[in-house]
């Protein structure tokens, strides 16, 4: 998956992505998100994507995680172009303090 820079995702939102070429970024072998095709019956199994997350960083790696542990996941070739946008706050903070992340990325029920 190529993750493109913020400043480059604002360039293709405003002209396309033809016209704001040449971007910016890096490339994540074996992301967990991306492009995820499987069946419905696959989807309701694992109960679908969990609507309590905040940002993104988290709800791809779980819903991929739950799949991965009923069925095998295939990886096709190719790169996939990730616009950018926030993370949830609590992966920043790990990020910034290199700490590991820890599961608490939910929102809480109210």
């Amino acid at each position: 998956m190529y993750f493109i820079q913020p400043e480059d995702t604002g360039r293709i939102y405003e002209k396309g992505f033809r016209s704001a070429c040449p971007i910016f970024g890096y490339v994540s072998k074996n992301a967990p998100g991306g492009c995820v095709w499987l069946f419905q019956e696959t989807f309701d199994a694992v109960g679908g994507f969990d609507a309590g997350f905040v940002g993104w960083g988290g709800e791809d790696r779980d819903f991929f995680s739950r799949v991965e542990a009923i069925e095998k996941i295939a990886r096709l070739p190719g790169i996939f172009a990730h616009l950018y946008h926030e993370r949830a706050p609590e992966i920043k903070i790990s990020m910034n303090s290199g700490k590991p992340w820890e599961n608490d990325y939910r929102a809480s029920a109210t």
